[in-house]
């Protein structure tokens, strides 16, 4: 089905939760009745959320089984082929067969939830400013898409990345003083996006690094690939170019200490991880694929306009 291009989510004063897209012509319908079938709440959000991602992650249907494991109550409405449709469910058992409401112009899907306050005692400290932080990254990875968040408490907000990581590392460190460098590939089955923003006067390497649009707290295969990929693509550059010892001494150390912020994300199915808090990747295959897609674009960034020039001017030894 069609990729979202709006998703919508508010905090209410109830403490309840609403979810609101476009998209919903992916749903699955009844052959006698041509209704969505919504019997299970948890496969439609994580249709959703494969559409937002552009393919399936199992770690998504298990996120998302949560809604109707930890709902009190969860009311869903569909619209699609001109037809309004809903269900409810309690305690994540649905109270009847999915109802015809009646004609509508729109398309999507809405998810009003009541989570289960006998499991979560704290819902009045929910933060908008936590999943404002967390939805970021995932207007970056799809530019296309246009996030609101509605909290009655507090504030409204709206994420909108045109420019996708671009516009995500602008927000990040502010004003550039020098265009970035911006990889997307893929290689195998992982999907690799990363922007690289070189800085001058010194300073030590900062990384952002997200896996499946989750972040990786102390990053792993995926940064170790990024860093491999540019310690090759430079020695590639350096005989290509005819550059000796002088130049490539500056390759040695095992930490390639570049001043500048790098935001890189991967997108492979079951990645696998050396903790159960997901906090660090060990994946062979995002380190092969990253670490391939780095080094065989690096060397013709060298040069380039902004971050490709102070590149250059760090591998020469005439950092300013």
């Amino acid at each position: 089905g069609p990729a979202c291009q709006r998703l919508a989510i508010a905090l209410q004063r109830d403490d309840s939760i609403s979810v609101d897209c476009d998209c919903g012509e992916w749903l699955p319908t009844a052959s006698d009745s041509g209704a969505p079938i919504m019997h299970q709440p948890a496969d439609v959000v994580t249709r959703l959320v494969a559409t937002l991602h552009h393919q399936p992650h199992w770690r998504n249907l298990y996120a998302m089984a949560l809604w109707r494991a930890l709902s009190a109550r969860l009311r869903l409405d569909v619209y699609r082929d001109g037809q309004h449709y809903r269900q409810e469910f309690r305690i994540g058992e649905p109270l009847a067969e999915a109802t015809h409401v009646g004609p509508t112009r729109r398309t999507g899907l809405q998810l009003h939830a009541y989570p289960d306050q006998t499991i979560f005692s704290d819902l009045h400290v929910l933060s908008s400013n936590h999943l404002a932080e967390r939805l970021q990254i995932l207007a970056a990875l799809h530019p296309g898409v246009r996030i609101a968040i509605h909290d009655e408490r507090v504030f409204d907000y709206e994420i909108h990345f045109p420019a996708g990581l671009t516009d995500y590392v602008r927000t990040r460190i502010g004003i550039w003083e020098a265009a970035a460098l911006e990889l997307h590939g893929q290689h195998e089955d992982v999907a690799v996006s990363l922007v690289w923003q070189l800085r001058t006067g010194g300073g030590s390497a900062h990384v952002e690094s997200f896996v499946n649009g989750e972040p990786s707290e102390e990053h792993g295969s995926h940064v170790d690939g990024f860093w491999r990929g540019v310690r090759l693509g430079l020695k590639d550059y350096c005989k290509s170019h005819g550059l000796g010892q002088p130049v490539l001494k500056r390759l040695r150390p095992k930490e390639l200490d570049i001043p500048g912020h790098l935001v890189l994300a991967v997108s492979l199915q079951l990645p696998r991880y050396g903790s159960a808090t997901r906090a660090i990747l060990r994946d062979p295959r995002a380190l092969e694929a990253v670490e391939t897609l780095v080094r065989r674009w690096l060397p013709n960034q060298l040069g380039t306009p902004g971050s490709g020039k102070l590149l250059e001017a760090w591998l020469m030894g005439r950092e300013r």
